[in-house]
């Protein structure tokens, strides 16, 4: 997805490329347009645009941390809560509540809006799941709660990727009232607002708790872990999706450090990060960060690590910089922490904002 090297381009050409109706009104002096086409000021054109790809970090300017669970002894601790947090500040704020108290929800987002679909409930409302999605409107920091966007059926656990411009995808995860784990895909589209199975698109590893990251050309769904009878299956192997083809396929040269379920994933338009976690061959909760090179398609650890060895902290960012907020420490003490990566070092701070309640299996749209 990028505008044309040559040959003309009109505003609906914009629009498109940008996840809009192709008959929105727009023009040059637009300030989305002017980010992608690196002209913050002074004369534009639409020859300007040659060349160039829309990506939606680029113009991302705040993350909303949404759910989670606050007491992992008690299944009646689902959060409704939402903290925002001002990514050019790091300072974080309360918000506007989701609609359904959830935990491991799937989240994904184009510039305008993002979506929060799914997630464990509260054991006190009945059942295991939900199927409810809920959106959030960046401008007006409202969050609506979209029956058209729900799953086809009650899931939590997947994991989930964006091409930032058309459509957001949640892969894997325990489906129903089940603990089964699936290798289904789901797909939201973000100009009508629906979900629907991708029935033909599905992962080759059953998985739940897997990472996942993008950019607007390809996905990655990384390790999770699956249920075989009665035994519990951790992996470290990684899954490309290829976004113009929506087919997945094994890149074992991008397959993790080692197995690894419920890491914190991070991504920006060259490489995604795979961020601490739990993995089962030493029993043992991760600090490890496992960065993806988006054009080798090549995985390795950066030596940097997470402050504390930390289960299921939800990511978000920008494409400078990304936080990792909350999650679960070897102590079994849920975290407040909100940790930044700095992406052209591959640097971490610890705890450059809090979250205002301690929460794991959050996630931020």
């Amino acid at each position: 997805m990028a505008f044309p090297t040559s040959g003309a381009i009109s505003f609906s050409t914009f629009n498109i490329e940008l996840g809009r109706l192709s008959t929105a009104a727009i023009s040059l002096n637009d300030s989305t347009v002017r980010r992608v086409l690196l002209k913050s000021s002074g004369a534009i054109s639409f020859q300007d645009a040659y060349g160039k790809a829309y990506y939606w970090r680029e113009v991302a300017t705040k993350g909303f941390w949404a759910g989670g669970q606050t007491n992992v002894f008690d299944a009646n601790t689902m959060s409704l809560a939402v903290d925002k947090i001002d990514f050019s500040t790091e300072t974080r704020s309360s918000a506007a509540q989701i609609s359904v108290a959830r935990s491991a929800p799937a989240a994904f987002s184009t510039y305008e809006k993002g979506f929060i679909i799914g997630g464990y409930l509260n054991t006190s409302v009945g059942g295991f799941a939900t199927a409810v999605a809920d959106r959030i409107t960046y401008s007006t920091e409202s969050w609506s709660a979209v029956s058209s966007a729900n799953y086809p059926y009650k899931r939590a656990q997947g994991g989930f990727f964006s091409n930032g411009v058309t459509k957001g995808f949640s892969a894997g995860g325990c489906s129903d009232n089940t603990s089964t784990t699936v290798t289904t895909t789901t797909k939201t589209d973000y100009t009508t607002e629906t979900t629907s199975n991708a029935t033909s698109n599905v992962l080759t590893n059953i998985r739940r708790g897997s990472s996942g990251h993008s950019n607007a050309e390809k996905g990655f769904i990384c390790g999770g872990r699956g249920s075989s009878g009665a035994s519990e299956i951790y992996t470290n192997t990684t899954e490309r999706f290829t976004h113009s083809t929506e087919v997945f396929a094994n890149v074992s040269g991008a397959n993790l450090a080692g197995n690894n379920a419920q890491p914190g994933s991070l991504g920006m338009n060259t490489a995604g990060y795979t961020c601490g976690g739990y993995t089962n061959t030493t029993a043992s909760w991760l600090s490890r960060i496992d960065k993806i090179t988006y054009s080798t398609e090549t995985r390795a650890t950066i030596s940097a690590t997470l402050p504390i060895a930390n289960q299921g902290p939800a990511g978000n960012g920008n494409n400078t910089k990304g936080f990792l907020g909350g999650g679960l420490n070897a102590s079994i003490q849920i975290q407040t922490r909100v940790d930044r990566l700095t992406y052209a070092t591959d640097t971490i701070a610890g705890s450059v904002t809090t979250l205002a309640s301690a929460r794991v299996g959050a996630e931020s749209a």
